[in-house]
């Protein structure tokens, strides 16, 4: 075998006829004819070397009576190309010959990336690469070859994962051959500012790779729904346009190319072939497996391909509202985890709701008939489903094709789980996983109840959520709810709860306010105390600004059984903290209210005046009074008699701050015409939330007229409920029309 570099002989006669003669400024003859050009390798490679990689081959060229305008080249590794190479230069000048146009691949550069692809069943392979040069007249250049040689291994097999596969059951998963992803999964017609598609990340390497040539790698996918009862169906690919855009599907395997992820999703809001074309496709419910192969430079492919497997749902909303109990049961009076910290039988909760929301429903569909009736035709069907998940350890959750079907979802939280819940973070993920899920695609939730933010999310610290992936329920209440801030109220267990909380107020025209049922608290206990008015009930900030289009608005406010407390204290015989013959520390009785002045301090034990220096407070929840005192009464004692006249502010901190909020995440588009200034508005609502951080179940219901002119007596909580209900069920496309300059509405 001949491992050199080989020159074609060309034979070409050039004979130069001129005849010249003189007359009439004419110089007349034949013209010379073309000259061929010369193509030459530059020694990069060398001939005869091996490579586990696609090289670079250079090379150059010259025409000595014109211009090179291209070059062409062609790599064979066939068996009849190496015999002809090693057979003389007749039997390879013949095949070259032979070979068609289309075998050679023409290029204006001189170098180029040569795939050197492997034969199927060889471990070696033996190239014969040759090249030539094309001047400005279409003379061909005699052909130039060298012998290269490839070793290839097929590539390892490729690892897949899931795109959004951070979760704190699974915490981060690396890629993987086999891949399952952890949850059930909705499909949407359309990636949004809330749901991100379906999609998943692939990688691979190769044994021929080295830290300073990596093999590049390509890519082909499919997806397989499989049927039940057996048989497979491949999802359509998209087939993009010369703009990226889809403008069409086919079936099978994707093309190959060097992208490693793919969206599922993304392609609907790009093709209306796709939403009038595939929905029959993605309506299928069931087991699907995302494949992944991978092949190297030389074309060849990895022995195994990678697989995520996934149960994916379309989520329907053909029905009204699922009301999901997290109220933890009282199931006899000797349950004294809950009856001594105000919990009520399961049976007086739901017998509440049970009334309430066949009134809600009427109302709603009267405000719907006499209010809205172009903007809601359709009439709101009374259409209610309970689903207890009452597990103290909360490891169960609803489940992902039960929850598709509703329009809203209504999670009642009345009675708090005690004692707090070891790893409680980490049983509540999965419960509130399937209603993130829900409402990423559409789906809308309103959650009430007591003790909400510290009891079954165990946000155990007031001020600003966390932005932290890994906290969940902190990203829940930012994310899905609007907040900005929580206040949890102190639970019954520690011992310094407060019954304060009389009620909800409100400034919507529709609503009346909310009152507790203090006849109903009276016969409740929390340990050895008894309250008239409702502890435990969280509250909230929100932020003020809206994000994007987002929109929020505040329900209820917290109502205070303090707002209308008495704040002038006279001769209140204060505790005596700490004294000195000159001065006393006193304590006031209502040692946790913030004092506002203080008028007069009277020993009347010693019968002597002290003068007010200051009061301040050193620590969370205590105030005090520094007075200077007569030194020759003597240190005051606290068994001392005192007459101190001071005023307080009695109103709690939580008062007339937000208990119930209204969240809307909304995707707006602005369409501008810039030849006379107008603009078109329209949003899209991806979701909404309520959140109410008290019971409805613990409100006094008495009737009341709903709004004018309509007939008949409705509850409070049957109109809040009605209110909801509209909410729940208003377009999510919002079309706000033209406007001519100025201000966006």
């Amino acid at each position: 075998m001949r491992y050199h570099t080989r020159i074609l002989p060309a034979v070409f006669a050039t004979l130069a006829l001129m005849g010249v003669y003189w007359g009439c400024d004419r110089l007349s003859g034949d013209p010379d004819p073309n000259q061929l050009p010369e193509v030459h390798f530059i020694n990069v490679p060398l001939d005869s070397t091996t490579f586990n990689f696609a090289p670079v081959v250079h090379w150059t060229g010259h025409d000595p009576d014109g211009m090179v305008v291209a070059y062409q080249y062609h790599d064979d590794s066939t068996q009849a190309a190496v015999d002809a190479y090693e057979a003389d230069d007749d039997a390879l000048r013949a095949y070259i010959a032979g070979l068609p146009d289309s075998a050679w691949i023409s290029t204006y550069q001189t170098s180029d990336t040569i795939y050197l692809r492997r034969g199927e069943d060889d471990s070696i392979t033996q190239h014969v690469f040759m090249v030539r040069c094309v001047d400005d007249l279409g003379g061909i250049s005699p052909v130039k070859v060298r012998i290269f040689f490839r070793t290839n291994n097929a590539p390892y097999a490729p690892k897949v994962k899931w795109l959004l596969d951070a979760t704190l059951l699974d915490s981060v998963r690396d890629y993987q051959v086999e891949y399952v992803v952890p949850d059930t999964l909705f499909w949407g017609d359309s990636t949004t500012l809330t749901y991100p598609g379906i999609g998943f990340l692939w990688q691979g390497t190769d044994p021929d790779s080295r830290e300073l040539n990596i093999i590049p790698l390509t890519f082909s996918w499919a997806i397989v729904c499989d049927r039940e009862g057996g048989g497979v169906d491949t999802m359509p690919h998209p087939v993009y346009n010369d703009s990226s855009r889809v403008s069409g599907f086919a079936s099978g395997w994707s093309p190959w190319s060097s992208d490693a992820q793919v969206t599922f999703g993304a392609w609907f809001a790009d093709s209306q072939w796709c939403l009038t074309n595939l929905g029959h496709y993605f309506d299928l419910d069931g087991q699907y497996r995302f494949l992944v192969r991978s092949r190297d430079d030389g074309l060849t492919e990895a022995d195994t391909m990678a697989v995520a497997r996934f149960t994916a749902i379309r989520p329907l909303f053909d029905r009204q509202l699922l009301i999901v109990d997290w109220t933890r049961n009282i199931v006899s009076a000797g349950d004294r985890a809950l009856v001594g910290l105000g919990g009520r039988y399961k049976s007086q909760i739901r017998a509440f709701y049970d009334q309430v929301l066949p009134e809600a429903f009427d109302l709603a569909e009267l405000y719907r008939q006499f209010f809205y009736p172009a903007y809601m035709p359709e009439p709101i069907p009374f259409d209610t489903a309970w689903f207890d998940d009452t597990d103290l350890n909360m490891r169960r959750r609803t489940p992902y094709d039960y929850v598709r079907h509703f329009k809203w979802v209504w999670i009642i939280y009345d009675n708090p789980v005690y004692p707090a819940m070891p790893d409680a973070v980490g049983l509540t993920y999965p419960r509130l996983k399937v209603f993130m899920n829900y409402m990423d695609v559409g789906g809308q939730l309103m959650m009430s109840g007591r003790h909400i933010f510290d009891g079954c999310f165990s946000l155990n610290t007031a001020g600003a959520l966390n932005p932290s992936p890994l906290n969940v329920a902190d990203n829940f209440f930012r994310d899905y709810c609007g907040l900005s801030t929580i206040y949890p109220a102190p639970a019954g267990t520690q011992g310094t709860t407060v019954g304060d909380f009389a009620g909800a107020g409100t400034n919507d025209q529709f609503l009346d306010s909310l009152v507790v049922d203090t006849a109903l608290v009276r016969q409740l206990g929390w340990g050895s105390r008894r309250y008239t008015y409702l502890p435990e009930i969280d509250y909230f900030g929100r932020s003020t600004g809206r994000s994007g289009y987002d929109y929020a608005t505040t329900i209820y406010n917290y109502e205070s059984s303090t707002a209308f407390a008495e704040y002038d204290v006279t001769n209140a015989d204060l505790q005596v903290w700490s004294s000195t013959p000159s001065q006393a520390t006193l304590r006031p009785l209502q040692d946790s209210k913030p004092i506002l002045r203080v008028s007069r301090v009277y020993n009347r034990t010693r019968q002597v005046s002290g003068e007010v220096i200051r009061w301040w407070q050193p620590t969370l929840n205590q105030w005090r009074i520094l007075v200077s005192t007569p030194a020759s009464a003597g240190a005051w004692v606290n068994a001392d008699v005192l007459e101190v006249d001071y005023t307080y502010i009695p109103i709690e901190v939580s008062h007339e701050e937000p208990v119930s909020t209204n969240f809307s995440r909304i995707e707006g588009v602005i369409t501008v015409d810039f030849t006379n200034g107008s603009y078109v508005f329209q949003a899209h609502t991806r979701f909404r939330a309520v959140l109410l951080t008290f019971p409805l179940s613990f409100i006094k219901n008495d009737y009341t007229m709903p709004v004018f002119p309509l007939p008949g007596q409705y509850s409070p909580v049957a109109k809040f409920l009605a209110s909801e209900i509209l909410f729940f069920n208003t377009p999510p496309f919002i079309d706000y029309g033209r406007g001519q300059g100025g201000a966006l509405p």
